[in-house]
């Protein structure tokens, strides 16, 4: 049967009209964690930023999906299609992309050259610094990532039990002791064993996060949870836009902390926090 010219009109018309009507219907994204406090606080951010896109939350059906941490992502990624992780280390991204997910992820932590801007400003003097890292760390070593007055000693940690020997081995030999994110090895359970043999030792402590800079680091650049979600939702827009994600990669913007009684235990100069901030993002 042929269609008149009146036909293939209309129905090109009712085509364009139904991607139309798609792409202006909410994008339905459903949200995992493993920990509930973490979802509830994710979703709070979400929803108070002002909105690139429409989408609303579901619990099956979804379009895309939220995955925040490894365990989530890495089981989001199982289940098969399109996946943005937050807060994932780059090898576990590493290792679902070489499998060909539908999958992109906002990285833990925040990336070396940050946490290495903030010492150059906090620590003028130092020129020897340790780091410690696991094969799950937000960081691998980097030998171009050495700066002109900083010199990097990576030494490599396979379990948490391996600390104590580690820091006791190398911690007289270095001026400053910088550790990645990474929830396997530096976390509640092992923070007092690190700071306590910094502090011992005279060594300071940077990284990896705020909650360790509340346990007794000196500082740490960190991703904010509203940098996650003004990212977060940023992603899902060009996906829904474009039909692919960004590549994996870190927050882009970062907050600092310092831990000012620990900073005066080092005799630090204490910085305005808003100084600090626009000097850190003013350090080439």
């Amino acid at each position: 049967m042929r269609w008149s010219r009146k036909a293939r009109i209309l129905l090109a018309t009712l085509a364009l009209y139904s991607l139309s009507a798609a792409a202006d219907d909410p994008l339905r994204v459903r949200v995992i964690s493993d920990q509930p406090q973490q979802r509830g606080a994710f979703l709070l951010a979400l929803e108070q930023v002002p909105p690139l896109l429409s989408w609303s939350l579901v619990e099956s059906g979804a379009d895309v999906t939220l995955a925040l941490g490894a365990g989530p992502f890495r089981r989001a990624v199982e289940e098969g299609g399109p996946v943005l992780g937050v807060s994932v280390p780059p090898a576990v991204v590493d290792e679902a992309r070489r499998r060909n997910c539908q999958c992109s992820a906002i990285l833990s932590g925040v990336a070396l050259e940050q946490q290495l801007r903030l010492i150059e400003i906090l620590f003028p003097g130092v020129s020897r610094v340790g780091v410690l890292y696991g094969p799950d760390s937000a960081w691998q070593p980097l030998p171009s990532a050495a700066t002109a007055a900083l010199q990097l000693d990576w030494v490599s940690v396979s379990s948490a039990a391996g600390i104590g020997p580690l820091l006791r081995r190398h911690l007289p030999q270095w001026d400053l002791l910088l550790l990645p994110e990474d929830e396997t090895l530096f976390n509640a359970g092992t923070a007092k064993l690190i700071l306590l043999s910094g502090y011992r030792q005279r060594v300071p402590v940077v990284g990896p996060g705020q909650g360790f800079v509340n346990a007794g680091s000196v500082a740490s650049v960190h991703p904010s949870l509203p940098a996650l979600a003004r990212q977060t939702l940023r992603w899902l827009h060009q996906w829904r836009q474009q039909g692919h994600w960004p590549l994996p990669d870190f927050v882009e913007d970062s907050s600092i902390s310092v831990n000012e009684h620990v900073a005066r235990a080092y005799n630090l100069p204490l910085w305005e926090p808003r100084a600090l901030q626009r000097k850190w993002e003013e350090q080439p």
